[in-house]
């Protein structure tokens, strides 16, 4: 099977042009739903410039190769827009668009739709339940909302199948996505991006402000419970020209985008900025202040000014490469957003975008963007005081789950700091593991023939197996006995197992250190019994040296 996915990966790559990441999603998405007939709806999580309209773009091409005709659901001009014109460059293939007065006719195989225009009774009544046979959901991280569920529900009554894609980065999000897509495809975040040299570094630099956020209640919104934005614009009023000159001073010529709460602040922002001798302007999402945006959005690209204030638009759909600086001052509690909001600020100037194409390895690309004229991205934090643990941090974009998280903030960092997201995870993974090796070596002696996963995981140095929680329904269940039956074949304890989703992930790692002929849990705890580190250690070498320790303990026990 493996053998199998890796030829599907390099077919797709060839054909379409894919990213190695982006051909998995694809094959994972395809296994996903050919392996479990009862599997509907899947989640692809992609950060923010990996390329998802890539993703979903082959995956309607897959499906029109099949005979079927694919939805692709979008919820802004610029994202329908953005996909129709991304579907014809990478697959060739044209879509129809269903919006407004546009109708896209019965005979596409493709249609991009309008959430706000397709969930209206008689526009989605017009269309046959078993019309399309994949719906595929661009910012899926608003797919539990009511006109996306009507639309959802509609088509998946007649047999649809649902991809959403997101770059939502949290588990929190996740496990709220979980209540409806009942698998995570594939998930590749903003760490592991940038790891591989597709994404800029982000680095943080705390402001020397004390903006006092706390007390500030918690409002409704359309994507979730969030900060009261017209009390944090309030709060921040008083400290615009402060933070005006702090720009000023860390952005040099660099490029500026500044995410602000209000269109009041967003204003007031600008003009602060304008008067510390910053070239600045302001945008928002209402057409009647601000009737010329894309022409003030198009100057902003074009460089005919430096820092661009902003406020509910440029979160989702909104590509500029040579943002260099971001400033969120639209503090927020919801995930997704953050990560939008600072996703905009990671792609790789275009110039060398060619050249990382073309790269071998990981280490290749981390060198061309680092000699790039973007290495790095820096978040200025001017909120960094912010004593609440539910406003979402620079911490979030990075940790692998909350407990890193929280490691990582413990480091409690002084104003002027400059640190390195990616660089400060791993240390927080580090320490995170080291407590969970010496935990483990104080029962080191009780160590049996079958092995607690939590041993597994610390013997692998994977702080997600040892911290796993269940993300969906699915994955919440039971774990089935067939799967606690090759568990216990494969050494581990089976009576531990939390889950359906745990005993996947452990056997999911058992399956792939057999294919890269990496030793077996049980010669894995063997070593690590004898203090050895045989996390990469082959099987055969494994096997050589039990059978040489073996021999030297018989032949101590003769000498004896």
């Amino acid at each position: 099977m493996a053998a199998e996915a890796i030829n599907q990966e390099r077919a797709v790559m060839q054909r379409y042009g894919a990213r190695r990441y982006q051909a998995e999603a694809v094959v994972s998405v395809g296994a996903g739903f050919a392996e479990d007939p009862e599997i509907k709806a899947q989640l692809v999580c992609a950060a923010t410039g990996t390329g998802k309209t890539i993703i979903f773009s082959v995956l309607a091409k897959i499906e029109e190769a099949k005979g079927g005709r694919t939805l692709i659901l979008a919820h802004t001009d610029e994202l329908i827009d953005q996909a129709i014109d991304k579907l014809f460059r990478s697959t060739g293939l044209k879509a129809a668009k269903e919006k407004a007065q546009h109708y896209a006719g019965r005979w596409a195989k493709i249609v991009v739709g309008s959430v706000q225009t397709l969930h209206r009774t008689l526009r989605l009544t017009s269309w046959p339940k078993n019309h399309f046979t994949l719906i595929i959901v661009d910012e899926a991280h608003r797919s539990l909302a009511e006109s996306y569920q009507t639309i959802l529900q509609h088509f998946m009554a007649g047999g649809a199948k649902v991809v959403g894609v997101t770059a939502t980065p949290d588990r929190g999000d996740k496990r709220a996505l979980g209540e409806f897509y009942q698998r995570i495809a594939y998930d590749y975040g903003l760490r592991q991006a940038c790891r591989d040299g597709w994404l800029v570094r982000p680095i943080v630099k705390t402001m020397p402000l004390s903006i006092d956020l706390n007390g500030v209640k918690t409002k409704k919104t359309a994507d979730g419970n969030d900060l009261d934005r017209m009390e944090v614009g309030r709060r921040l009023v008083p400290f615009l020209g402060a933070i005006a000159e702090n720009i000023k001073k860390e952005a040099g010529a660099k490029k500026v985008l500044i995410f602000m709460p209000s269109v009041e602040t967003a204003q007031m922002m600008a003009d602060a900025l304008r008067a510390a001798g910053v070239s600045a302007d302001w945008v928002c999402g209402d057409k009647k202040l601000c009737p010329d945006r894309t022409e003030r959005v198009e100057r902003h690209k074009a460089g005919r000014f430096q820092a661009l204030v902003n406020m509910a638009i440029l979160t989702e759909g909104y590509d500029d490469d040579s943002i260099e600086i971001i400033v969120c001052l639209r503090a927020t509690k919801i995930r997704s957003l953050y990560a939008q909001i600072i996703g905009r600020g990671t792609r790789p100037m275009g110039n060398i975008v060619k050249q990382l194409n073309q790269a071998s390895n990981a280490l290749e690309r981390q060198a061309i963007i680092a000699a790039s004229d973007k290495p790095v991205v820096t978040i200025l934090d001017f909120l960094w005081l912010y004593e609440k643990h539910d406003l979402c941090r620079p911490a979030s974009l990075v940790a692998k789950d909350a407990a890193v998280e929280e490691q990582m903030e413990e480091s409690s960092p002084a104003a002027g700091d400059v640190i390195d997201l990616l660089e400060a995870e791993e240390r927080a993974e580090r320490d995170l593991l080291q407590k969970l090796e010496e935990d483990l070596k104080k029962n080191q002696n009780k160590r049996s023939e079958v092995v607690d996963p939590l041993a597994v995981a610390a013997d692998l140095a994977d702080i997600e197996l040892a911290n796993y929680e269940a993300m969906t329904k699915r994955d919440a269940r039971p774990a089935t006995t067939e799967q606690l039956r090759k568990l216990l074949a494969n050494g581990v304890d089976a009576s531990k197992i939390k889950n359906y989703g745990h005993a996947r992930a452990t056997l999911d790692k058992i399956v792939r250190r057999h294919e890269a002929g990496l030793c077996n849990i049980r010669q894995l705890n063997f070593f690590t019994k004898l203090g050895v580190d045989a996390s990469q250690m082959s099987q055969d070498e494994a096997f050589a040296r039990m059978a040489e320790w073996e021999s030297k303990q018989r032949t101590r026990e003769v000498s004896a």
